[in-house]
């Protein structure tokens, strides 16, 4: 009978022991971020629509900090920073669909001197918007429009003709007009 008391007060201790929490005995935690969409569901950016995504992080005891923000490809959303009025960090920001296609975000978080303490990158990705009967011209509109298209053929055939076609084309038609002139 005895040993059966003593075993359950030192399976009780050691229950009382494991309902303590551990983590007032740990060290600083590992820094850490990781960017997250606002709406859970949320994996892409709708063209013309605007989603927030937000830095969920750990900064390993280091106080004062600094969170920068950068896309890859700036062309694709318009961005729109969200500042927490706690901290005054920029811990997020608005992502609003200007552009198909993918770009990078990526979130670092800096000390006082601007050495990385650590970064998060998340693919964004603008898509057509989902449940919209759209008409063809408007359809047409965003491939045109929108979506840079003539932008890029713009950039694309003025250098073309300004270096090549008018250097060729303009002495020939100025030789065919002057034949033509001289020798009726």
């Amino acid at each position: 009978m005895k040993v059966k008391r003593i075993i359950s007060i030192i399976l009780c201790i050691a229950t009382l022991f494991s309902a303590l929490s551990l983590t007032a005995f740990a060290q600083e935690q590992e820094p850490f971020a990781e960017i997250k969409f606002r709406n859970p569901e949320t994996k892409t950016v709708e063209f013309g629509k605007t989603e927030e995504v937000y830095l969920e992080y750990g900064t390993g005891g280091i106080e004062n900090c600094k969170i920068e923000w950068k896309i890859s490809k700036k062309n694709r959303c318009k961005i729109e920073y969200v500042t927490d009025e706690n901290t005054g960090l920029v811990t997020g920001v608005r992502l609003t669909g200007k552009n198909f296609g993918d770009s990078t975000l990526t979130a670092t978080i800096l000390d006082e001197n601007g050495n990385e303490i650590v970064s998060a990158n998340k693919l964004v990705r603008v898509v057509e918007s989902k449940g919209e009967n759209k008409t063809l011209e408007e359809k047409l509109k965003i491939i045109w429009w929108d979506s840079y298209l003539t932008l890029g053929m713009t950039i694309m055939y003025v250098p073309y003709f300004a270096g090549v076609v008018i250097p060729i084309m303009v002495p020939y038609y100025a030789y065919l007009t002057v034949k033509t002139l001289i020798f009726g």
